[in-house]
């Protein structure tokens, strides 16, 4: 999941327009729904400072999740940074998690570098 919000903040990193969708497809051998829908529920709570403010939409019998959220981005020496006297921006996006058994896709659309 890290990689994935790593991923937006290096494509998003001049633009502060909105990006085109992001969707990773993930096997997870040995890993049931519950286990994947358990797990992804930890890394909101641990990334997020609130996962209930994130968390759009929460059905765990379909295995699907919607997060609303923001990571920080720091500036250090690209174009919007000195040019708008910046030492930190952030990044706004939404998250859709699909699980089933032994596999993950996660989107990631709607992200704006904000300024």
């Amino acid at each position: 999941m890290k990689e994935i919000l790593i991923l937006c903040a290096i494509l998003a990193c001049n633009s502060a327009n909105a990006m085109d969708k992001i969707e990773i497809i993930r096997d997870i051998p040995n890993m049931s729904k519950d286990k994947i829908y358990t797990s992804t529920k930890q890394w909101i709570a641990q990334t997020f400072v609130s996962a209930q403010d994130v968390i759009q939409f929460d059905d765990k019998e379909a295995g699907t999740l919607i997060i609303k959220g923001n990571v920080d981005y720091p500036c250090s020496g690209n174009w919007s940074c000195t040019h708008h006297g910046l030492t930190n921006d952030a990044i706004d996006f939404t998250m859709k998690v699909d699980m089933k058994d032994q596999k993950m896709r996660i989107t990631v659309d709607d992200i704006f570098l904000v300024l």
